[in-house]
């Protein structure tokens, strides 16, 4: 199991993309803590980076201590009608990048998956998971793949990233038709995605363990 021995405390872990990950974790074999915002949920309430550092592994730079934000497509996109919304999306970039220098030196990463519309009490409300979402939309535990690899042992050097999930599902639609020997590992891939899609490669290119990780898991 790819996380078997790992501490990790999920927030927002009562419902939505924090449950779908927890679980998935779980499976991984992880010791999991969780936290939500509401009683009724999980009758308990905590958890910031604050609150989390004196606990945090900070002693193995072989085994750094993790802290992975949840972000959204509205940064860089910034949709119209959701000003609120957007501005806290691009501060939480901002605290990764200040959080991620601050703390570098400590054996703790910073890294953040930004989504794109995600099957939520945020987006449909109590509609969330009546299997009628839109096509577009994709369900939390689509998610999962980029948590458990940031959690991972492959991604103990990765820090500051910031993975956008529109990116990654459209190199898995184009490693479904590339040619067999393209289809091998990040290095026999990244040409021909550099050469069909040079604005997906800029954006990835730095997180090349994050393809394997996607071609190990299919295999």
């Amino acid at each position: 199991m790819l996380l078997g021995g790992k501490n990790i405390i999920i927030t927002g872990s009562g419902r939505g993309i924090g449950k779908a990950i927890a679980i998935a974790c779980a499976k991984e074999g992880a010791n999991i803590g969780l936290t939500a915002r509401t009683i009724e949920e999980l009758n308990a309430t905590k958890n910031t980076f604050k609150a989390a550092y004196p606990y945090l592994k900070k002693d193995d730079k072989n085994d750094k201590a993790r802290f992975i934000i949840t972000g959204s497509e509205a940064y860089p996109n910034a949709p119209s009608k959701l000003t609120a919304y957007v501005a806290s999306k691009y501060a939480v970039v901002g605290m990764q990048k200040a959080m991620a220098t601050e703390y570098k030196r400590e054996n703790i990463t910073f890294n953040m998956v930004l989504p794109t519309q995600v099957d939520t009490s945020l987006l449909r409300g109590k509609k969330a998971g009546d299997g009628n979402k839109p096509p577009h939309v994709l369900n939390p535990r689509d998610l999962n793949d980029f948590y458990i690899f940031l959690l991972s042992d492959d991604a103990n050097k990765i820090d500051n990233a910031l993975m956008f999930t529109w990116d990654f599902f459209e190199i898995k639609k184009m490693l479904g038709v590339a040619p067999s020997e393209k289809r091998e590992s990040w290095e026999a891939f990244k040409d021909y995605l550099a050469d069909k899609e040079p604005k997906i490669y800029e954006n990835v290119k730095n997180l090349g363990k994050f393809v394997d990780f996607i071609i190990n898991r299919a295999n």
